[in-house]
């Protein structure tokens, strides 16, 4: 099934891991339509580039430990998605 969100989408998640490069984001699962038969989508992840992390105005981020924490609620904007290999390419 195709993934829940597209780009230019605005989601809520929460920070679950941070390198130097960014911080990974499990992204909130979209409300449920009204349909008996809906299946809760399982989370999906997205990385927040460390250049992402703070306005350009504001300056550089050195490291994402800087502006960001473990298990933080952060807001993002879905810039693309790029669906997993299929299982017999993994």
């Amino acid at each position: 099934s195709p993934p829940p969100y597209k780009a230019g989408d605005i989601v809520h998640g929460t920070v679950t891991r941070i390198e130097s490069y960014g911080a990974f984001v499990a992204m909130d699962p979209p409300p449920p339509p009204n349909d008996d038969n809906y299946q809760r989508p399982r989370h999906y992840k997205g990385l927040v580039h460390v250049s992402a992390l703070r306005p350009p105005e504001e300056g550089r981020v050195e490291h994402p430990i800087d502006v960001i924490k473990m298990d933080q609620r952060v807001v993002v904007l879905v810039l693309e998605i790029i669906p997993p290999p299929p299982l017999d390419e993994r």
